[in-house]
């Protein structure tokens, strides 16, 4: 009897070395994350904040991708604007990254222009939490948490 269980626990331990030794040879970096470029196409809402204690704002950023490339506009209703944005997706083994930056102004005047943005997206795609900086700034300004409200293909 005690062959027998000795064999089964190196059965076990052999197929699970294989699976630690195998699957990550297996998963492609973006395997975590949605893998589709729709899956980051759509309407994302959510708000802002300032590292020096200003009061909130709100997000809407339309986002497009394709490839590694991303565009659409931001509006921050809490100072009647809009913007065009453009940047670029990341996706590395366990993470996915977007940065972008707001380059024109739609309407309004009360976003700054040239603002850099960076988020990490959570692992379904559907949140982003990041963070912001003014132009020629080395340290962030802020921050931003924005959710996937509505997807287009």
């Amino acid at each position: 009897m005690l062959p027998t269980i000795r064999r089964r626990i190196t059965v076990a331990i052999t197929s699970t070395l294989l699976l630690m030794i195998l699957l990550p040879l297996t998963t492609s970096p973006q395997t975590a994350f949605a893998s589709s470029a729709a899956d980051y196409n759509g309407i994302w809402e959510g708000y802002g904040t300032y590292n020096d204690g200003r009061s909130s704002f709100d997000m809407h950023l339309q986002l497009s991708k394709a490839g590694n490339q991303v565009w659409g506009s931001l509006s921050e209703l809490t100072y009647s604007s809009e913007v065009l944005i453009a940047g670029d997706f990341y996706a590395q083994k366990g993470y996915a990254q977007i940065a972008f930056t707001d380059y024109e102004a739609v309407t309004g005047n009360g976003i700054q222009l040239n603002c850099q943005y960076r988020a990490i997206l959570s692992s379904d795609g559907r949140k982003m939490n990041g963070i912001w900086y003014y132009p020629n700034h080395t340290q962030p300004d802020g921050s931003f948490f924005l959710h996937e409200v509505n997807s287009w293909v």
